[in-house]
């Protein structure tokens, strides 16, 4: 069996849509994620962002700013397996930016 719940967080940096997923093993314990999408920033550099929480209790990010320059956009990840943070920066057209 698996439950889904979905509703609304305001953090400090947005307001998330969240979706916990709760699913049973087979000694009836529950089995809990947690899915965070980012559905209007306060940032406005801030393109996107979202996090991942693992039944284990690791969470993931992964986000896209655009750089003080409004020039490019650089996207941001981190993984409970990986140390730091990775950075991939692209170049975005000065018109697609707000």
């Amino acid at each position: 069996m698996t439950e889904t719940t979905q509703g609304v967080e305001s953090l400090a940096d947005g307001v998330y849509s969240i979706t916990t997923t709760t699913r049973y093993n087979a000694a009836g314990q529950p089995i809990t994620t947690v899915q965070k999408q980012l559905i209007s920033q306060l940032s406005s550099t801030l393109e996107s962002k979202s996090n991942h929480i693992s039944e284990r209790g690791l969470t993931s990010s992964s986000w896209s700013e655009y750089s003080e320059e409004a020039v490019k956009r650089v996207q941001y990840s981190s993984s409970p397996s990986r140390v730091g943070v990775d950075r991939e920066a692209d170049e975005a057209p000065a018109s697609a930016i707000r």
